[in-house]
């Protein structure tokens, strides 16, 4: 079945039948993976699955199962019991925000077997599941929410940007241990703007909702920050019907329409409202919202929200162990760029604006799933099964498993050298 999808995706795109079939797919194989997982978790904590077990021992091997997603662990690769638990407790370490995390666990513990004591394994299995049906949304609440916080705090001159230089000091000043990648692996990511060379920045939302803010892994899925751009598009979607709109018919809805960050009946100003009727321009008096142009100007509009769209093959959002350079700065480039003063009497960069287009859905074509209405199907089965992540590696491990078969990161540290390697957390 998932072959199928995937070719007539290729072919002709994917309808919201084939949506569904592809999300059905995937929970299947995530649900499945993640039963395999916690079953192997019972064995190597020499715990009964045919008999209930005692509350606490069943709350341990969901908490144990939950760890080895945090690590990128397969439970079947540890020798013993003594390897396993050696994990659980050193995951403080490797991933600091394991206390809120552990709480959340057991409060879905105790909605899933309601004070039951003993507990079935078939009772642990579906507590786990809950787990993952609500990582996402507590992820986005108590996580990604905080990150971008945290960002803005430091924001330069509301551009949706942070110097490089404020970046590093926040980490090494301010205790914000998230922010510790490479200048290499950032502008891999797409999140560093070089559009001033001598004066690098982070853009907010490519790392907000960049790979190497990624938890949870496993063969079929990542968990990711959910884009808030994601709603404002879908907003629009459901707003103007169609892949294409006139420039006025845009301006009206996004003036009004409120993010987090940006209010209601706002004003979009001179410089927007030229660059949304120069995009019309180019294609026959409507903006096609499926293009790079439009999400650049949505970008603008929305700089704290929405990513900035680089070309197509222009970056490589990789996990932070796979990328080809050092993932994450040293102390020695963090304190160097820290340390660099920026001129009282600097200019205030803008945000940059590229006038290429790529476009990928044209406004005469007939009218596909909307972009956001896809992502929406499959992140609702994504919430589901473990918030997915990334549906590129998720359709390998799918096709995997049809098959007969059957990342990357592991959170990242308050730079502890836990388990030998230096590590980085992924929210």
């Amino acid at each position: 079945e998932a072959r199928a999808a995937v070719a007539r995706a290729s072919a002709s795109g994917m309808g919201a039948g084939d949506v569904a079939e592809l999300a059905a797919t995937l929970e299947f194989v995530v649900r499945d993976e993640a039963r395999r997982q916690l079953l192997e978790t019972y064995k190597k904590l020499g715990l009964r699955v045919d008999a209930p077990v005692r509350r606490e021992e069943a709350l341990l091997a969901v908490e144990a199962y939950v760890t080895s997603l945090l690590l990128k662990e397969d439970v079947r690769s540890l020798e013993s019991k003594e390897a396993l638990m050696e994990k659980h407790g050193s995951i403080g370490e490797v991933y600091p925000l394991w206390p809120r995390m552990q709480a959340f666990v057991q409060a879905e513990f105790e909605r899933e077997v309601r004070g039951g004591d003993p507990v079935s394994f078939e009772q642990a299995m579906r507590a786990s599941w809950v787990v993952g049906d609500d990582f996402g949304g507590w992820q986005k609440e108590n996580i990604c929410r905080d990150l971008t916080k945290s960002l803005v705090e430091i924001e330069d001159q509301g551009t949706g940007r942070v110097l490089l230089t404020a970046f590093y000091k926040a980490a090494l000043d301010d205790g914000k241990w998230q922010f510790q990648e490479s200048e290499g692996y950032l502008r891999q990511l797409g999140a560093l703007d070089e559009s001033n060379p001598g004066s690098p920045r982070v853009i907010i939302p490519n790392w907000v909702n960049g790979r190497s803010n990624c938890v949870g892994s496993s063969d079929f899925h990542d968990v990711c920050c959910v884009s808030e751009c994601d709603s404002l598009l879908a907003t629009l979607e459901r707003t103007l019907a169609a892949p294409a709109a006139s420039p006025a018919e845009i301006e009206a809805v996004v003036s009004a329409l409120p993010s987090s960050t940006a209010a209601a009946g706002r004003d979009i100003g001179d410089l927007q409202r030229s660059r949304l009727w120069a995009i019309a321009s180019a294609h026959e008096g409507v903006v096609p919202i499926y293009g790079r142009l439009f999400a650049q100007w949505l970008h603008h509009a929305y700089p704290r929200e929405c990513p900035y769209p680089h070309r197509a093959g222009t970056t490589k959002p990789v996990g932070i162990f796979e990328v080809d350079v050092a993932g994450l700065a040293s102390e020695e480039d963090m304190k160097a760029l820290a340390s660099r003063r920026q001129r009282r009497s600097a200019p205030v960069h803008s945000m940059p604006w590229s006038s290429e287009e790529e476009v990928f859905a044209e406004p005469g074509a007939s009218r596909p799933v909307g972009l956001a209405a896809v992502q929406g199907a499959v992140l609702l089965a994504a919430f589901a099964t473990m918030a997915l992540g990334y549906a590129r590696t998720a359709l390998r491990g799918a096709r995997r498993q049809l098959q007969g078969a059957g990342t990357e990161k592991k959170p990242r540290a308050r730079r502890a050298e836990a388990a030998g390697v230096q590590t980085g957390l992924e929210v």
